[in-house]
């Protein structure tokens, strides 16, 4: 099993990515923004953890862990829409 597998590890990944979408919420809303800090805070993680670089295995790693984060961070359906104090509508 590769120690990326391990529930250990995973569990840990989880924490990281609940701090990075915490720390993250702060100047950002969006989902996509979300998302995008979650893969930067994995790249980096992994590429600070191993030994050698395996580029085809680091990128994979990558759509397999983002496939995950995608299915927790979802963009709204619909855009928000919301009426000004004049009557005009606007998307938010």
């Amino acid at each position: 099993m590769a120690w990326y597998r391990c529930k250990e590890y995973q569990l840990l990944c989880l924490l990281f990515q609940k701090l990075t979408e915490d720390i993250t919420r702060i100047t950002h809303t969006h989902p996509h923004a979300l998302q995008g800090a979650v893969l930067q805070s994995c790249a980096v993680h992994l590429a600070l953890n191993t030994d050698k670089l395996d580029t085809d295995m680091f990128v994979d790693n990558l759509i397999e862990k983002m496939k995950v984060v995608e299915e927790s961070i979802q963009p709204e359906k619909k855009m928000a829409t919301r009426q000004s104090s004049q009557g005009d509508r606007f998307v938010s």
